[in-house]
């Protein structure tokens, strides 16, 4: 049944008002990520420009803040642009100063999550626009907002998840620029471009593949329309423009920094650690990941039905594009923009692939690719029931799994993000990567501060990676919950007798093995003998923290 555009809108108003209500509730049992606070001082060093520009150097907010934030040009980080979050990394700022840390934490989570809420109702309106249907676009939000790791991370990772959410932004505004082609939404898609630019340089790729897409086709329908000219000028030139304003590493020489940016997106080089992938361990300058890595670690995070359907839309890009070839229609909606996703997600992925460049362990690099991924799959699945006689038990199938999707996000709640399917096999813990954001900590000390009554607790790992992630957790606990524990450093008196130690499963596994292969970097490592098993921190069946008890 067709429903009127007024009613639509008060449809998608009321979702987005439940998506912002249920982020409130959810936001403060969700820990803190390993770069969170890496990534906030840099947003804060850009913001320093800013005042630098503004201010002065000499002004009082310029002294203070050189006080406590280095200088952006002398950090390697200039690569990690965070324009999107320099509000929210004010707010922390303040909150911080004034001894909030906990508060500053939660408005900034919940900050991610309202971008996150932004990029699903662009997905939605995308997916109804290529397909013709709202259902399909309904489709297309759930296989992002129901995928248990974006559907947790959206609350924490300041990079990825906060960069898929913009590029399924950057892909709606493109494709009413492409339409409409006005003023108004030519600048509208070219601010939204250079956030995604400034996020990740990938970003820039949008912007040849949509501008090239709008060149041809003004080129084919005669190159005498120069008020179109002139909107597809206004779109580069406001990217372009947005772009610096927004990306202080640029002031100095933006040719300078797109060289350094790219060749370290190529290239990457400040990260050499071990990773966990198939029961193998691989380093990039020794032994480097398999061509295969980023493709298998997308099939067995994601739902399966969700593979199939990403599939399906791979094969149905394959067959509009040998269709475009005969029938010559190339310009029509779904062949253009599927060719359109189909470059954004291959062309990253060949890249990789090709070059074997150094990447994080897990796909959160690639987590941009993800919106177009949905969108050929919805793509696909609106096709394939076009022409299938047996139309509800495919309907009943994907409803099923967003059914079990909902289990799994409430059964696994708040640590979604270590989700793996049965495509990964026995014996996960063993054969890949759990925690590897240290996210579960602060779930660990809620769990001791509620089964341990006394009024001060001291707690502490000998793993380093496992200090610190408690460390990070501590800090942002409320200030009852902070004054009960006392954190131990590591190699101390205080760390040998403090009532509890708490260790990364996935850490542990892979130091002592590393150690035991007689690899580089490896540390073998026991339980204490005065310690004794005090509790798991699972989901999923999966083992992440291991707490032991004086």
């Amino acid at each position: 049944m067709e429903i009127s555009r007024k009613k639509e809108c008060k449809y998608l108003g009321f979702a987005v008002a439940l998506l912002l209500v249920l982020g409130l509730f959810l936001v403060r049992d969700y820990g803190i990520w390993y770069d969170e606070n890496v990534e906030i001082d840099i947003a804060r060093m850009n913001l320093k420009e800013y005042v630098r520009v503004i201010c002065g150097e000499d002004s009082g907010i310029f002294q203070f803040m050189d006080d406590k934030i280095g200088d952006l040009m002398d950090s390697v980080e200039i690569d990690h642009g965070e324009a999107l979050i320099y509000p929210a990394a004010a707010v922390v700022s303040v909150l911080r100063e004034i001894g909030h840390a906990d508060w500053g934490m939660w408005f900034y989570h919940y900050y991610l999550w309202c971008w996150f809420v932004a990029g699903l109702v662009c997905l939605y309106l995308t997916g109804k626009y290529l397909t013709g249907q709202r259902r399909w676009g309904i489709v297309a939000a759930a296989m992002l907002l129901l995928h248990p790791r974006f559907f947790s991370e959206a609350f924490f990772n300041n990079k990825d998840v906060l960069m898929l959410s913009a590029t399924a932004i950057c892909i709606w505004f493109g494709i009413r620029f492409m339409e409409s082609k006005t003023w108004k939404w030519s600048v509208i898609w070219g601010i939204s471009v250079a956030f995604c630019t400034n996020l990740r340089v990938v970003g820039g790729l949008y912007a040849v593949l949509f501008e090239g897409m709008y060149l041809i086709e003004y080129l084919q329908d005669g190159w005498r329309d120069y008020r179109r000219l002139g909107t597809g000028l206004a779109a580069a030139g406001s990217a372009v423009l947005a772009f610096v304003l927004i990306t202080p590493a640029t002031w100095p020489s933006l040719l300078d920094y797109l060289i350094y940016t790219i060749s370290n997106a190529s290239g990457f080089s400040r990260w050499d650690h071990w990773v966990l992938y198939a029961g193998d361990l691989y380093r990039y300058t020794v032994h480097p990941l398999p061509w295969h890595y980023i493709m298998w670690m997308i099939v067995i995070t994601t739902p399966v039905i969700f593979v199939v359907m990403i599939l399906i839309g791979q094969i149905n890009l394959l067959r509009s594009m040998v269709g475009a070839v005969k029938n010559r229609n190339w310009r029509e909606k779904t062949v253009k923009y599927g060719i359109l996703l189909g470059l954004m997600v291959w062309v990253p992925l060949l890249v990789y692939m090709l070059k074997r460049s150094n990447v994080y362990n897990g796909w959160r690099h690639f987590y941009f690719i993800y919106p177009s991924l949905v969108l050929l799959a919805v793509m696909g699945m609106a096709s394939l029931v076009k022409w299938i006689s047996w139309k509800r038990p495919v309907w009943a199938v994907m409803a099923a799994q967003g059914m079990f999707c909902v289990y799994l996000l409430v059964s696994g709640h708040p640590l979604q993000y270590v989700y793996y399917n049965f495509l990964a096999g026995n014996n996960v813990e063993e054969t890949y990567e759990v925690d590897t954001g240290v996210l579960a900590f602060q779930y660990a000390l809620k769990q001791i501060l509620q089964q341990d009554d006394s009024d001060k607790i001291l707690i502490s790992s000998d793993n380093l990676v496992s200090y610190y992630g408690i460390k990070m957790a501590w800090e942002v606990l409320p200030h009852d919950e902070k004054d009960r524990i006392q954190i131990a450093e590591p190699e101390t008196k205080e760390c040998e007798e403090a009532d509890y130690h708490i260790y990364n499963h996935t850490r542990i596994l892979m130091d002592t093995r590393i150690y035991e292969e007689g690899l580089d970097g490896g540390t073998y490592w026991e339980p204490k003998e005065n310690y004794e098993y005090f509790q798991t921190i699972e989901a999923y069946g999966l083992d992440i923290l291991d707490i032991y008890k004086l």
